[in-house]
């Protein structure tokens, strides 16, 4: 494809489609590819299924604060009770969020909670492998494999039966999956793809047992921890600062959370996760000689 034919289709919207647009964490979304997910809520059907309950990501101090319990009291809690806590703090600011910007287009929101989501010791200084060299030219040019993203990931069976179900009852035309580079990135992340990825094979085999379409559309994502090349991009959507604005003002009054999670910059400067989205996209832009940021996806 050439460049303006990346650029083609990434200002064409979809309509009469059914999305489903699936995230490990209830921020990857926004971090991702989110005025994308905005222009497309009117005249499709969209879904959106996050695959871990998105504990790791909320601070003892903060749950205790946010649901009024002493410190000192939290500490006592079983772990089974401070998760769900945590988890139910990531999924009211991710419906929050769907709530600011769906307007009348209706957004239904499954929350699966995987069981891959709480490894031993995780942490986020421990699970994030940040490639410093996101946009290098040296990258290899290559379409994205689904093996590239999701080698080697062991999957539960019954999760896969359980988003299997749920593509049964949904039947998406199109299908959101986010796929960060090896080596960079929450595991986690690698973790859904790989769930995804054979959850979305067992279900085309479904559909062709009964012998039905099982055509699906797979758009690879990438947010903060890793970013495609131009040249792995299929899809190129030109963003305004304006939507970026939003971007950010949704992060920070939905994902309270995560507002105090940072990234540091080669230069020492700190940045927040919806910060250096922006920071990414205006780069790839750049990269591309435009002087507009642009989001890259890739159909898979």
């Amino acid at each position: 494809m050439t460049l303006e034919q990346k650029l083609q289709a990434g200002t064409k919207p979809f309509s009469g489609t059914t999305i489903l647009h699936t995230a490990p964490h209830h921020d990857d979304i926004l971090l991702g590819y989110f005025p994308y997910a905005v222009r497309n809520l009117a005249d499709n059907k969209n879904h959106v299924l996050y695959l871990t309950s998105g504990a790791n990501g909320v601070s003892d101090l903060f749950c205790a604060r946010y649901h009024g319990i002493a410190i000192e009291e939290f500490h006592l809690l079983d772990t089974a009770t401070k998760i769900e806590l945590k988890s139910r703090i990531r999924e009211l600011e991710s419906e929050k969020k769907w709530s600011m910007v769906s307007g009348k287009n209706a957004v239904q929101i499954k929350h699966l909670r995987a069981g891959f989501y709480m490894p031993a010791k995780d942490s986020l200084e421990s699970m994030l492998h940040v490639n410093k060299d996101l946009l290098s030219a040296e990258h290899q040019a290559h379409k994205m494999r689904k093996a590239d993203c999701a080698e080697s990931v062991p999957v539960d069976q019954e999760d896969i039966d359980r988003v299997v179900d749920y593509l049964t009852q949904i039947k998406p035309d199109i299908i959101t999956v986010l796929v960060d580079e090896p080596g960079c990135g929450p595991h986690t992340h690698h973790q859904a793809a790989a769930l995804m990825f054979a959850a979305i094979a067992q279900y085309q085999s479904c559909l062709q047992a009964q012998g039905l379409s099982d055509e699906i559309m797979m758009l690879g994502y990438r947010n903060i921890w890793s970013s495609f090349t131009p040249e792995q991009a299929s899809i190129m959507v030109p963003v305004s600062l304006h939507e970026l604005d939003l971007m950010q003002a949704v992060f920070q009054e939905c994902f309270i959370s995560q507002c105090q999670n940072f990234i540091m910059q080669d230069d020492g400067h700190l940045m927040n996760f919806a910060e250096q989205a922006t920071s990414i996209f205006v780069e790839q832009g750049r990269l591309i000689g435009i002087d507009q940021p642009i989001i890259f996806l890739q159909k898979l």
